[in-house]
C-alpha cells in the first residue's frame, strides 16, 4: 500500500500550471484510505484555488491538522470550512490556540458564522491518526510549540514539518524514541529563513550523520539554505516541494 503526500501550498508552484505561490505550507497526506491536510497557508483565497485546480474537495478532508499557530499556517482555514457542509475536525498545538500582540495575532481565528463546521483539539501527547500517520508531541520553541505528522513507512518514519522552529535535531530524536529509528525522510520547511551557511551546513551534518539522504525542503528554508544543503548532501538527496509535486512512499 502506498502513501502519498501532496504540496498544495508553498511560495513555489510548479511552472507552466494554473497553481499559485505564496507565503505560507501546506500539504495533503492520503494513507490508510484517509485525507489529512496539515497545514492551511495564509490566504483562504490561494488555498481554495489550489484545491480547485488539484481536484481536492475540501468535503473530502478527514481532518485538518494545525502544526503551529503562525498566520502562514493557519490563515486560508475559512476556505476548508466555509466550502464544507458537514464539520471536521481540526488538531493542533496548544499554542495554536491564538495570542494577540501589539503587531500581530497569532493562532487559530474562526470567524463566528463558520464556528460550528470545526471541532477544535489540542494535541498534548503522541496522537495516532490511522495506522500508519501519526502526530507528535508539541515540541518548545521560543514564544510557541509546533506538531510535526509522522508518517510510518516500509523503510522507516518519515516526518512532514510545518516550519521546524526547535531545530530538525529535536524532532529527529521525539521520532527516534517512539519509534526506534531515524527518520528516513524529512519534508516542509526548517527554519532557515535568509542565507545561513553556518546553520545550513551544520543541519546537513546532522541529516547525513542519522542517515536521512531524502529531503524534499520548501516554506521557510530559504533557496540559497537549500542550495548550501545541497552541497554538502548532494542533489539526490536534496529536492524542492513546490505546489502540485507529490511524493509516494510504501507502508
Amino acid at each position: 500500500m502506498k502513501a502519498r503526500i501532496l504540496c498544495v501550498y508553498d511560495e513555489g508552484a510548479l511552472e507552466a500550471t494554473p497553481f499559485i505561490g505564496a507565503k505560507g505550507a501546506s500539504m495533503l497526506i492520503e494513507v490508510d484510505g484517509q485525507r489529512t491536510l496539515f497545514g492551511t497557508g495564509m490566504r483562504s483565497r490561494y488555498l481554495a484555488h489550489n484545491m480547485d485546480h488539484l481536484e481536492i474537495d475540501p468535503e473530502s478532508l478527514d481532518r485538518v491538522v494545525v502544526s503551529h499557530g503562525h498566520r502562514d499556517h493557519v490563515g486560508g482555514l475559512g476556505a476548508v470550512l466555509s466550502a464544507r457542509r458537514s464539520p471536521i475536525g481540526i488538531l493542533a498545538s496548544p499554542s495554536s490556540a491564538g495570542r494577540k500582540g501589539p503587531i500581530r495575532s497569532h493562532g487559530i481565528r474562526i470567524p463566528s458564522e463558520l464556528a460550528d463546521m470545526a471541532r477544535v483539539g489540542y494535541v498534548e501527547d503522541w496522537t495516532a491518526l490511522s495506522d500508519n500517520l501519526h502526530i507528535t508531541p508539541p515540541l518548545p520553541f521560543p514564544g510557541g510549540d509546533e506538531c510535526f505528522l509522522v508518517l510510518t513507512t516500509a523503510d522507516g518514519p518519515v516526518v512532514l514539518s510545518g516550519c521546524s522552529h526547535c531545530g530538525p535535531e529535536a524532532v529527529a530524536e521525539t521520532v527516534r524514541d517512539r519509534f526506534g529509528r531515524d527518520p528516513r525522510a524529512y519534508i516542509g520547511g526548517l527554519h532557515i529563513v535568509r542565507r545561513d551557511k553556518v546553520r545550513a551546513r551544520a543541519v546537513a551534518g546532522f541529516f547525513r550523520g542519522i542517515g536521512c539522504s531524502d529531503l524534499r525542503l520548501n516554506h521557510c528554508t530559504c533557496p540559497a539554505a537549500i542550495t548550501d544543503i545541497r552541497g554538502v548532501l548532494g542533489s539526490d538527496a536534496v529536492g524542492d516541494f513546490h505546489v502540485g509535486m507529490a511524493v509516494e512512499y510504501e507502508v
